[in-house]
């Protein structure tokens, strides 16, 4: 059973943080899939395949979600936020 949570981004470029958040997601190892709506993305290199998913809600918003069966979450949310604001 997947464990997880759910966080919303602001953004002035939703396409520009869908991009960095895939680019930052590959060079973390997982294998993203989708488009500029949503999209989704396991780390196959983990045990406990950590997963994210994201879905453009609005021109200024990406709501995430992050979980698996046994990353720490706030860690893995804090490195999607990251990803998100381009860092």
């Amino acid at each position: 059973m997947r464990s997880g949570s759910q966080f919303t981004v602001k953004a002035k470029n939703t396409d520009a943080m869908i991009d960095a958040v895939t680019k930052g997601a590959k060079s973390a190892g997982y294998s993203m899939k989708g488009n500029k709506k949503s999209g989704s993305g396991i780390n196959n290199d983990k045990d406990l395949l950590p997963f994210i998913e994201y879905e453009v809600q609005d021109q200024s918003s990406v709501k995430f979600s992050v979980g698996n069966g046994g990353v720490n979450l706030d860690t893995l949310e804090r490195m999607v936020k990251k990803w998100a604001e381009g860092k």
